[in-house]
Order: structure tokens, then sequence, then C-alpha cells
């Protein structure tokens, strides 16, 4: 059996709380509170800042921007800074240095951080070449749902590497992962009902990413990172009708053909398996249309799920940002409702 090479990204969200408040002590409170939330919102808006400046390919804006934010404990910044040096953008190339950033990121929880970290394990980049500590990175990113990670620790699983080797473990992190988005998990379980006999191994590992991920189009390019942060306060264009139901195949399919043939919609996720694909759209929480949709395909059936619906391309590009944030990890495919049209009445 072969087994497609592992997955990589590289490339950053910031949440507050609230608390109740005291009336005798308001005016105290309320200065501790503005002395600790300015910072917060302080560095929310400059590492957006620096998001910009990486978008303009501005490394170097970036670099400032992001390095004193990295050096106080900011986490995305951190992973951020990890990116530029994995990917030699306004600085020299340094894996060792760019393992190092992850590690700190990575040590406060942060997902895709812990995910490239155990890449870095897994190639020896930066890092001494550690199969255990790889399994043990990817664990750690895999138990907050983040798809590559389970995937990779599927692959870790079924050849034994750095764990015991365990086919039903390995199963069932690919089945994460594909529940969770992941395409080359998604192809594995279309092919067999026993995927540990035959997995994906024809698409080459993604070229590394950056902090600009989500923005990306191509169906291939590795799953999102930084933009997570701009994810949760980025607003859906509108879609062009009304949310259709996504009960049965055939309801996705009227709608389909409904639309303007050289309008845009995200396609999230194709599968043989129904089942697979109810419990995707169960488990997620979609705020434009989603439909799946039957069709032939080498003489299986398939079931494809397609987000939301856009005048222009670069809407649907707009869109990809503001995909729940653990659907957008894996870019979805930005296609024209006039080629799904053509496949649903494909005889």
């Amino acid at each position: 059996m072969r087994v497609s090479t592992m997955n990589r990204i590289t490339g950053p969200r910031i949440g507050r709380s609230q608390s109740g408040w005291q009336p005798s002590r308001c005016r105290i409170l309320l200065l501790a509170a503005l002395m600790t939330i300015a910072p917060l919102v302080l560095a929310e808006e400059d590492y957006e800042a620096g998001k910009r400046a990486y978008l303009s390919s501005d490394y170097a804006e970036a670099l400032r921007i992001w390095q004193p934010l990295a050096d106080s404990g900011n986490k995305f910044a951190q992973f951020s800074l990890g990116s530029l040096y994995f990917e030699g953008a306004g600085v020299d190339k340094d894996y060792a240095g760019s393992a190092n950033w992850f590690r700190l990121a990575a040590e406060q929880g942060y997902a895709p951080a812990q995910f490239n970290l155990g890449n870095a394990y897994k190639h020896g980049q930066g890092v001494a070449q550690d199969d255990l500590q790889a399994a043990d990175w990817w664990r750690k990113a895999a138990e907050q749902d983040f798809a590559p990670a389970q995937f990779n620790l599927g692959t870790q699983y079924y050849f034994g590497r750095g764990v015991p080797k365990d086919e039903a473990a390995a199963i069932s992190w690919y089945r994460r992962a594909a529940e969770n988005g992941h395409a080359q998990a998604q192809r594995l379980f279309s092919m067999t009902e026993t995927p540990a006999n035959q997995v994906q191994a024809s698409a080459p590992e993604p070229a590394s990413t950056s902090a600009a991920a989500q923005t990306a189009s191509s169906p291939s390019a590795a799953p999102a990172v930084a933009a997570t942060a701009a994810a949760a306060t980025a607003s859906a264009p509108a879609a062009s009708s009304a949310t259709p139901p996504a009960s049965r195949p055939a309801d996705g399919a009227s709608w389909l053909l409904a639309q303007n043939p050289e309008d845009y919609t995200l396609q999230l996720l194709a599968t043989h398996d129904e089942d697979l694909m109810r419990t995707y759209l169960d488990k997620h929480q979609f705020t434009e249309p989603v439909v799946y949709f039957a069709f032939q395909r080498d003489g299986k059936q398939w079931y494809a799920a397609v987000y939301g619906a856009y005048s222009g391309k670069s809407q649907a590009q707009k869109a990809v940002t503001a995909l729940p944030p653990e659907v957008g990890k894996n870019p979805p495919w930005i296609r024209q409702f006039g080629g799904i049209q053509k496949i649903i009445k494909a005889p």
C-alpha cells in the first residue's frame, strides 16, 4: 500500500472575556479593565496591520510589526514569524528559527503551530528528525480537530512511526479528518469501505503556505492558518437566493440548476459516502446556502457539497475567509455554477 506524503502548512484569532461589575468598585475596576483590554485591542490591531502588509508582499513591514508582538508572547505573531523564517520571506530562510517560533506558539496551545512543529520533527527541519515528537505534536493539534494533523497522525499509526502500528486507530483518525473536510482523507474514503487498504498516494505534498493562505482559491493549496483572526470579524457576501433545503441530493440539484451559470460557489466536499456527507453538513454551522447533489464519475456514485452563491470570483474568494474556522482550514474549490450544472445534467 502507498500512502501520500504528509501535509504541510505554514502561516495565524484573538478572543476577549467579560466580567461582572460591583458598583462600589466600578471606578477601580473600569480603570483596571481599560489597562487590561487596551493592550489586547492594540495587539489585535497591530497583528492585522502586519497581516495586511504580508498580503501586500511587504514582508519587511510585516516583520517589523509582528516582531514586538511575538517577543511579548503573542502566539499568532509567533506563528507568523515562524512562517516568515520557514519561507525566507523578508528574512533569510532559517528552519531552526522557524521551529523555535512555532514551538513558542505551540506551547500556548495553538493548533496550527503544533501541526507545523510536528512537520519540523517529521522532516528534520530546524530540529533533529523524531517521529515520536512529530506524532506527539500532531496529536495535540488533532485533538483540537485540526484536520491535517488528524490525517498525518493516521498515517503515523498506519505505518507505526512514532506510535504503535494500529490500523484501527489509523482509520479512526482518517475518518475524523474526512469529517473535518480534509480532501485527501475524503478521497481515501471515497475509494473503498476499508481505506487502510487503499490510501491515496497520487497527490503531491502541498507547498508550505503563509498567513495569506486562507484567501487562496486553489483547491490544492495547503490549509489556511493566519486568516482565522480575520474570519472572526469578516462578513460573508449575501447569497444570490434564499437558503435552499439540503436534506436530499435532489433538493440541492434543483437549487443549483436554478442559479446563474456565470455565478460562483464554493465546493467544500466530495465523497461517495452519503452518510459521511450528512455527518459533515450536520457538524458545521453554515450562514449561507449549503446543499449537496449526486453525480456519477467513473461509474461510481458521488456526492458533492457546495456553499453560497456569488456574482463574481472575487466575492467568492472573500467568502472563503468567512467560512466557519474548522471548515476554512481546508480551502474550498471555487467554481462556476455552469460547470456543476453540466455534471448534474450529464446522462
